[in-house]
C-alpha cells in the first residue's frame, strides 16, 4: 500500500447521511482539539461510541487493502475560518493509520473558492489533497500532515470523520495434518 491513498466516493450517500447524524444529533461538539503543541484550537466530536458505522467502515477499509485493522479512535474535526492545523503526526507507529472522510459540501466546483485541503509535508515538499465531498484519506499515521480551514471568503464549517486504526495480524488456527 502507498503511505497516502486517495478514495473518491468512499463513502455513499446512505453512509454519507449516517454519519452526518452521529455527529449532529448523537454527538457534542466541544471546542478545544488542536493538531500540535501551541497549534490553533478547532471543534471536535469524539465518534467512539458509533460502532455500527465504524464496523462499517472498517470492513471496507480491509477488504480493499486486505488487512486487519482494528479501531482505535473515532472523532470528527470541524473548521472554521482561522482554525488552520499544525503540521503533527497522529502516531509514530509504522502500523497505525488514518482514514479522514470529508464531510462537507466541497465539490470540484467550488474547492477554490472554499479551500479545506489537507497538507502533507515530505521531502521538504507539500502535497496538497482537495477535501471532496465523500472522498476517503487514507494514510499512514506517521506521516506529518495538517487539515486547513476553509477561506475567508466561506461560511462553511470542514468536517471530517476520522479514524484511527492499528493493523494487526490475524493468527491462524494451527491445523496438523495427520495423513
Amino acid at each position: 500500500m502507498k503511505d497516502i491513498t486517495i478514495l473518491d466516493n468512499f463513502i455513499n450517500d446512505e453512509e454519507l447521511q449516517e454519519v452526518i447524524d452521529a455527529i449532529d444529533n448523537r454527538s457534542s461538539w466541544k471546542h478545544g482539539a488542536g493538531s500540535g503543541p501551541g497549534g490553533v484550537k478547532f471543534w471536535y466530536a469524539e465518534m467512539i461510541q458509533e460502532a455500527t458505522i465504524g464496523k462499517q467502515i472498517l470492513t471496507k477499509l480491509e477488504k480493499m487493502f486486505s488487512k486487519k485493522y482494528k479501531i482505535d479512535r473515532m472523532y470528527a474535526n470541524g473548521q472554521t475560518f482561522g482554525q488552520d492545523g499544525s503540521f503533527h503526526q497522529d502516531d509514530p507507529d509504522d502500523n497505525a493509520y488514518t482514514l479522514l472522510v470529508y464531510i462537507s459540501h466541497i465539490t470540484e466546483e467550488n474547492v477554490e473558492h472554499i479551500g479545506g485541503f489537507t497538507h502533507f509535508k515530505r521531502d521538504g515538499k507539500i502535497i496538497n489533497v482537495e477535501p471532496y465531498k465523500k472522498r476517503g484519506l487514507f494514510f499512514k499515521s506517521n506521516l506529518f500532515h495538517r487539515g486547513m480551514a476553509p477561506s475567508r471568503l466561506s461560511d462553511l464549517l470542514r468536517v471530517t470523520f476520522a479514524i484511527k486504526v492499528v493493523e494487526v495480524s490475524e493468527q491462524l488456527p494451527f491445523i496438523v495434518n495427520y495423513s
